[in-house]
């Protein structure tokens, strides 16, 4: 028998009350598709008008797909 694989995928972001404290976003970066990374990584940066903040993956595993229209605008 061969050996069986299991592929799982996971979106991952910034929680509603990260994006409630941040405020209006300005800028972001978002990691590639195809980085891998690792738990606990800053992989990302979001940028407010009142701060700016690193995101860190939860898991460790490889960008599938990037959200293309985030960076464009980070308002949403």
């Amino acid at each position: 028998m061969g050996k069986a694989e299991c592929r799982r995928t996971a979106t991952i972001g910034i929680t509603d009350h990260a994006q409630d404290q941040l405020g209006d976003m300005v800028y972001v970066e978002a990691p590639d598709a195809g980085r891998s990374l690792k738990a606990g990584e800053a992989c990302a940066v979001v940028e407010s008008v009142k701060a700016a903040s690193d995101v860190y993956a939860p898991v460790a595993g490889e960008v599938i797909e990037g959200n293309a229209v985030w960076p464009m605008r980070p308002s949403l």
